[in-house]
Protein backbone atom coordinates (compact mmCIF):
# COMPACT_ATOMS: atom_id res chain seq x y z
CA UNK A 1 0.00 0.00 0.00
CA UNK A 2 1.62 3.33 -1.08
CA UNK A 3 2.04 6.03 1.56
CA UNK A 4 -0.71 8.17 0.51
CA UNK A 5 -3.54 5.62 0.10
CA UNK A 6 -2.05 4.80 3.68
CA UNK A 7 -2.77 7.98 5.42
CA UNK A 8 -5.73 8.59 3.73
CA UNK A 9 -7.18 4.89 5.14
CA UNK A 10 -5.53 5.86 8.54
CA UNK A 11 -7.80 9.26 8.65
CA UNK A 12 -10.79 7.59 7.67
CA UNK A 13 -10.52 5.59 10.21
CA UNK A 14 -10.02 7.77 12.93
CA UNK A 15 -12.87 10.18 11.49
CA UNK A 16 -14.96 6.96 11.91
CA UNK A 17 -13.58 6.41 15.80
CA UNK A 18 -14.28 9.74 16.11
CA UNK A 19 -17.81 10.01 15.26
CA UNK A 20 -18.41 6.86 17.25
CA UNK A 21 -16.93 8.34 20.51
CA UNK A 22 -19.11 11.58 19.97
CA UNK A 23 -22.18 8.96 19.52
CA UNK A 24 -22.88 10.73 16.11
CA UNK A 25 -23.00 8.52 12.57
CA UNK A 26 -21.41 8.75 9.24
CA UNK A 27 -24.18 9.70 7.44
CA UNK A 28 -25.41 13.30 6.94
CA UNK A 29 -28.95 14.05 8.75
CA UNK A 30 -31.11 16.11 7.16
CA UNK A 31 -30.63 19.79 8.78
CA UNK A 32 -33.08 22.37 8.20
CA UNK A 33 -35.59 19.24 7.03
CA UNK A 34 -39.26 18.77 8.94
CA UNK A 35 -40.49 15.86 8.93
CA UNK A 36 -44.54 16.17 8.89
CA UNK A 37 -46.81 13.61 10.71
CA UNK A 38 -47.08 9.60 11.80
CA UNK A 39 -46.21 10.77 15.76
CA UNK A 40 -46.21 8.33 18.06
CA UNK A 41 -44.01 9.69 20.89
CA UNK A 42 -43.18 13.39 21.44
CA UNK A 43 -40.71 14.25 23.96
CA UNK A 44 -37.89 17.30 25.72
CA UNK A 45 -33.98 16.18 25.67
CA UNK A 46 -33.22 18.99 27.91
CA UNK A 47 -31.03 20.46 25.37
CA UNK A 48 -30.22 21.37 21.63
CA UNK A 49 -28.16 18.68 20.31
CA UNK A 50 -30.25 16.54 18.07
CA UNK A 51 -28.04 13.17 19.05
CA UNK A 52 -30.23 12.16 21.14
CA UNK A 53 -33.15 12.28 19.69
CA UNK A 54 -31.29 10.24 16.26
CA UNK A 55 -30.45 7.38 19.36
CA UNK A 56 -33.94 7.18 20.71
CA UNK A 57 -35.29 6.45 17.35
CA UNK A 58 -32.42 4.09 16.83
CA UNK A 59 -33.54 2.36 20.22
CA UNK A 60 -36.96 2.29 19.47
CA UNK A 61 -38.19 -0.68 17.29
CA UNK A 62 -41.62 1.15 16.39
CA UNK A 63 -39.21 4.42 14.90
CA UNK A 64 -39.12 5.00 11.35
CA UNK A 65 -37.98 8.64 11.42
CA UNK A 66 -37.38 11.54 13.50
CA UNK A 67 -37.40 15.10 13.73
CA UNK A 68 -35.66 17.18 16.55
CA UNK A 69 -37.10 20.96 16.88
CA UNK A 70 -33.77 22.88 17.97
CA UNK A 71 -35.04 25.71 19.61
CA UNK A 72 -37.33 23.74 21.51
CA UNK A 73 -35.25 20.69 22.63
CA UNK A 74 -38.02 18.71 21.51
CA UNK A 75 -37.92 14.94 19.86
CA UNK A 76 -40.24 13.66 17.89
CA UNK A 77 -40.61 9.68 16.89
CA UNK A 78 -42.72 8.53 13.98
CA UNK A 79 -43.37 5.52 13.04
CA UNK A 80 -43.25 5.75 9.34
CA UNK A 81 -41.17 7.10 7.10
CA UNK A 82 -42.58 10.49 7.20
CA UNK A 83 -42.55 12.97 3.99
CA UNK A 84 -40.09 16.37 4.87
CA UNK A 85 -39.78 19.75 3.79
CA UNK A 86 -37.81 22.52 4.28
CA UNK A 87 -37.89 24.59 7.56
CA UNK A 88 -34.98 25.79 9.25
CA UNK A 89 -36.32 24.83 12.53
CA UNK A 90 -35.45 21.55 12.86
CA UNK A 91 -33.10 18.30 11.84
CA UNK A 92 -33.95 15.32 10.33
CA UNK A 93 -33.49 12.07 9.47
CA UNK A 94 -34.76 8.32 8.65
CA UNK A 95 -33.50 5.42 10.43
CA UNK A 96 -30.27 4.55 10.07
CA UNK A 97 -29.15 2.07 12.63
CA UNK A 98 -30.60 -0.71 13.50
CA UNK A 99 -30.59 -1.18 17.60
CA UNK A 100 -28.46 -4.20 18.80
CA UNK A 101 -30.79 -5.52 21.11
CA UNK A 102 -34.38 -4.99 19.36
CA UNK A 103 -36.96 -7.73 19.74
CA UNK A 104 -38.61 -9.26 17.07
CA UNK A 105 -42.27 -8.80 18.47
CA UNK A 106 -41.36 -4.74 18.72
CA UNK A 107 -40.73 -4.88 14.73
CA UNK A 108 -43.79 -7.21 13.90
CA UNK A 109 -45.74 -4.39 16.10
CA UNK A 110 -44.83 -1.68 14.37
CA UNK A 111 -45.84 -2.76 11.06
CA UNK A 112 -49.06 -4.08 12.86
CA UNK A 113 -50.19 -0.79 14.19
CA UNK A 114 -49.05 0.92 10.76
CA UNK A 115 -51.05 -1.45 9.38
CA UNK A 116 -54.19 -1.18 11.97
CA UNK A 117 -54.33 2.66 11.70
CA UNK A 118 -54.37 2.45 7.59
CA UNK A 119 -57.57 0.10 7.90
CA UNK A 120 -59.37 2.45 10.46
CA UNK A 121 -58.72 5.10 8.47
CA UNK A 122 -60.24 3.37 5.32
CA UNK A 123 -62.95 2.41 7.89
CA UNK A 124 -63.68 6.29 8.47
CA UNK A 125 -63.37 7.33 4.91
CA UNK A 126 -65.79 5.01 4.05
CA UNK A 127 -67.81 5.48 7.18
CA UNK A 128 -68.31 1.73 7.63
CA UNK A 129 -68.99 2.78 11.26
CA UNK A 130 -66.77 -0.20 12.43
CA UNK A 131 -65.49 0.34 16.50
CA UNK A 132 -64.31 -1.71 19.16
CA UNK A 133 -60.40 -2.75 19.72
CA UNK A 134 -59.80 -3.57 16.34
CA UNK A 135 -60.19 -0.05 14.96
CA UNK A 136 -58.06 2.35 16.99
CA UNK A 137 -57.21 5.62 15.80
CA UNK A 138 -53.76 5.70 18.23
CA UNK A 139 -50.47 4.01 17.09
CA UNK A 140 -49.75 3.32 20.68
CA UNK A 141 -52.86 1.52 21.63
CA UNK A 142 -52.09 -0.58 18.29
CA UNK A 143 -48.94 -1.06 19.28
CA UNK A 144 -49.34 -2.75 22.87
CA UNK A 145 -52.18 -4.49 21.71
CA UNK A 146 -50.47 -6.19 19.33
CA UNK A 147 -47.54 -6.85 22.17
CA UNK A 148 -50.41 -8.28 24.50
CA UNK A 149 -51.38 -11.02 22.08
CA UNK A 150 -49.99 -14.11 20.15
CA UNK A 151 -48.68 -13.94 16.75
CA UNK A 152 -51.26 -16.10 15.37
CA UNK A 153 -54.07 -13.63 16.51
CA UNK A 154 -52.54 -10.93 14.98
CA UNK A 155 -52.44 -12.33 11.93
CA UNK A 156 -56.38 -13.35 12.29
CA UNK A 157 -56.81 -9.88 13.35
CA UNK A 158 -55.33 -8.11 10.37
CA UNK A 159 -57.17 -10.73 8.16
CA UNK A 160 -60.79 -9.67 9.92
CA UNK A 161 -59.91 -5.88 9.22
CA UNK A 162 -59.02 -6.35 5.80
CA UNK A 163 -62.05 -8.59 4.99
CA UNK A 164 -64.51 -6.27 6.89
CA UNK A 165 -62.80 -2.95 4.65
CA UNK A 166 -63.17 -5.29 1.99
CA UNK A 167 -67.09 -5.84 2.52
CA UNK A 168 -67.41 -2.31 3.41
CA UNK A 169 -66.33 -0.95 0.10
CA UNK A 170 -67.78 -3.41 -1.71
CA UNK A 171 -71.46 -2.18 0.31
CA UNK A 172 -70.56 1.13 -0.02
CA UNK A 173 -69.99 1.13 -3.84
CA UNK A 174 -73.36 -0.92 -4.54
CA UNK A 175 -75.00 1.43 -2.23
CA UNK A 176 -73.82 4.78 -4.00
CA UNK A 177 -74.78 3.17 -7.33
CA UNK A 178 -78.60 2.95 -6.63
CA UNK A 179 -78.23 6.27 -4.16
CA UNK A 180 -76.43 7.99 -7.84
CA UNK A 181 -79.21 5.89 -10.08
CA UNK A 182 -82.46 7.40 -8.01
CA UNK A 183 -80.99 10.91 -8.22
CA UNK A 184 -80.42 11.04 -11.79
CA UNK A 185 -84.19 9.20 -12.15
CA UNK A 186 -85.52 12.31 -10.47
CA UNK A 187 -83.36 15.10 -11.74
CA UNK A 188 -84.36 13.97 -15.26
CA UNK A 189 -87.74 14.47 -14.43
CA UNK A 190 -86.47 17.60 -12.83
CA UNK A 191 -85.12 19.24 -16.02
CA UNK A 192 -88.43 18.01 -17.93
CA UNK A 193 -90.80 19.97 -15.54
CA UNK A 194 -88.84 23.05 -15.69
CA UNK A 195 -88.68 22.81 -19.60
CA UNK A 196 -92.03 21.92 -19.93
CA UNK A 197 -93.15 25.05 -17.37
CA UNK A 198 -90.71 27.36 -19.39
CA UNK A 199 -88.82 28.08 -16.47
CA UNK A 200 -85.91 29.10 -18.11
CA UNK A 201 -83.61 27.69 -16.14
CA UNK A 202 -79.69 27.16 -17.83
CA UNK A 203 -79.76 23.62 -19.63
CA UNK A 204 -76.39 22.84 -18.95
CA UNK A 205 -77.48 22.11 -15.40
CA UNK A 206 -81.15 21.04 -16.29
CA UNK A 207 -80.60 18.69 -19.08
CA UNK A 208 -82.17 14.94 -19.00
CA UNK A 209 -79.30 12.78 -19.61
CA UNK A 210 -79.29 10.17 -17.01
CA UNK A 211 -75.70 8.97 -17.45
CA UNK A 212 -74.26 12.40 -16.76
CA UNK A 213 -75.96 12.68 -13.38
CA UNK A 214 -75.10 9.21 -12.48
CA UNK A 215 -71.11 10.69 -13.07
CA UNK A 216 -71.35 14.12 -11.05
CA UNK A 217 -73.47 12.15 -8.14
CA UNK A 218 -71.10 9.42 -7.75
CA UNK A 219 -68.43 12.34 -7.85
CA UNK A 220 -69.87 14.38 -5.61
CA UNK A 221 -69.21 13.82 -1.70
CA UNK A 222 -71.96 12.03 -0.44
CA UNK A 223 -73.52 14.44 1.73
CA UNK A 224 -74.24 16.62 -0.94
CA UNK A 225 -75.96 14.63 -3.23
CA UNK A 226 -79.27 15.09 -1.57
CA UNK A 227 -78.50 18.37 -1.13
CA UNK A 228 -78.06 19.32 -4.99
CA UNK A 229 -81.34 17.43 -5.54
CA UNK A 230 -83.41 19.30 -2.80
CA UNK A 231 -81.53 22.81 -4.05
CA UNK A 232 -83.12 22.29 -7.50
CA UNK A 233 -86.08 21.13 -6.03
CA UNK A 234 -86.61 24.51 -4.30
CA UNK A 235 -85.84 26.35 -7.69
CA UNK A 236 -88.51 24.12 -9.52
CA UNK A 237 -90.98 24.94 -7.00
CA UNK A 238 -90.56 28.91 -6.61
CA UNK A 239 -90.51 28.36 -10.70
CA UNK A 240 -93.75 26.51 -10.97
CA UNK A 241 -95.27 29.05 -7.68
CA UNK A 242 -95.21 31.51 -10.31
CA UNK A 243 -97.05 29.97 -13.06
CA UNK A 244 -93.93 28.85 -14.94
CA UNK A 245 -92.55 31.67 -15.65
CA UNK A 246 -88.92 32.62 -17.19
CA UNK A 247 -86.69 35.34 -16.97
CA UNK A 248 -87.63 36.25 -20.42
CA UNK A 249 -91.44 36.32 -19.88
CA UNK A 250 -91.01 38.75 -16.71
CA UNK A 251 -88.28 40.80 -19.36
CA UNK A 252 -91.61 40.70 -21.31
CA UNK A 253 -93.95 41.74 -19.18
CA UNK A 254 -91.94 44.41 -17.57
CA UNK A 255 -91.46 46.14 -20.95
CA UNK A 256 -95.15 45.86 -21.72
CA UNK A 257 -96.25 47.47 -18.22
CA UNK A 258 -93.71 50.41 -18.89
CA UNK A 259 -94.97 50.54 -22.03
CA UNK A 260 -98.62 51.17 -20.92
CA UNK A 261 -97.40 53.49 -18.59
CA UNK A 262 -95.91 55.62 -20.96
CA UNK A 263 -98.95 55.42 -23.18
CA UNK A 264 -101.24 56.67 -20.46
CA UNK A 265 -98.86 59.44 -19.61
CA UNK A 266 -98.80 60.31 -23.28
CA UNK A 267 -102.91 60.38 -22.93
CA UNK A 268 -102.63 62.49 -19.80
CA UNK A 269 -105.22 59.95 -18.75
CA UNK A 270 -105.10 61.20 -14.66
CA UNK A 271 -104.21 60.70 -11.84
CA UNK A 272 -105.67 56.90 -11.42
CA UNK A 273 -102.93 55.98 -13.45
CA UNK A 274 -100.51 55.73 -10.90
CA UNK A 275 -99.72 53.48 -8.00
CA UNK A 276 -98.46 49.88 -7.59
CA UNK A 277 -99.12 48.63 -11.29
CA UNK A 278 -99.14 52.10 -12.86
CA UNK A 279 -94.87 53.03 -12.95
CA UNK A 280 -91.68 53.46 -15.06
CA UNK A 281 -89.56 51.66 -12.95
CA UNK A 282 -89.05 47.88 -15.32
CA UNK A 283 -87.23 46.35 -12.42
CA UNK A 284 -90.11 46.47 -9.80
CA UNK A 285 -92.22 44.93 -12.57
CA UNK A 286 -89.94 42.12 -13.47
CA UNK A 287 -89.13 41.51 -9.71
CA UNK A 288 -92.86 41.82 -8.77
CA UNK A 289 -93.78 39.17 -12.24
CA UNK A 290 -90.99 36.72 -10.47
CA UNK A 291 -92.94 36.11 -7.43
CA UNK A 292 -97.14 36.50 -8.85
CA UNK A 293 -98.77 33.74 -10.01
CA UNK A 294 -99.18 33.69 -14.30
CA UNK A 295 -103.10 34.48 -13.82
CA UNK A 296 -102.59 37.31 -11.70
CA UNK A 297 -100.00 38.76 -14.18
CA UNK A 298 -102.18 38.30 -17.16
CA UNK A 299 -105.15 39.64 -15.18
CA UNK A 300 -102.78 42.97 -14.71
CA UNK A 301 -102.03 43.42 -18.26
CA UNK A 302 -105.46 43.23 -19.10
CA UNK A 303 -106.72 45.66 -16.32
CA UNK A 304 -104.11 48.24 -17.42
CA UNK A 305 -104.80 47.55 -21.22
CA UNK A 306 -108.87 47.95 -20.44
CA UNK A 307 -108.18 51.58 -19.07
CA UNK A 308 -106.10 52.51 -21.58
CA UNK A 309 -108.94 51.50 -23.76
CA UNK A 310 -111.32 53.65 -21.91
CA UNK A 311 -109.44 56.75 -21.42
CA UNK A 312 -108.34 56.68 -25.16
CA UNK A 313 -112.15 56.22 -25.78
CA UNK A 314 -113.26 59.10 -23.09
CA UNK A 315 -109.96 61.26 -25.20
CA UNK A 316 -112.44 60.76 -28.54
CA UNK A 317 -115.33 61.78 -27.18
CA UNK A 318 -114.21 64.95 -26.13
CA UNK A 319 -112.52 65.63 -29.22
CA UNK A 320 -115.50 65.39 -31.42
CA UNK A 321 -117.48 67.64 -28.81
CA UNK A 322 -114.97 70.36 -29.53
CA UNK A 323 -114.80 70.03 -32.47
CA UNK A 324 -118.78 70.11 -33.29
CA UNK A 325 -119.05 73.05 -30.85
Amino acid sequence: MSRSRLLRHVMGLALGLALAIAGGSAHAVEEGQIRLGSDYDIFQTGGSDYRACEKACTEDARCKSWTFLTNLGQCRLKHSEAPKFDNSCCVSDLKRDKPKDRRADEVLCSDYAVSSLRDNNANLSNRCGYRGPLWSASFSESFNRCLDVSPDRRVQEAQQRSEAIEDCRKLASRSTKVECETIAKLAVQQAKTQADSKCGFNPANWHSEESRYVKNCTNADRSLRWDLLYRRESQLTTCLSRGGVSDKDCDSYASRSVTQYRRAQQMRCGGSFSGLFWHANADDHFQWCREAPKAERDRWVSRRQQQLDDCEAERRKGTKFILKF
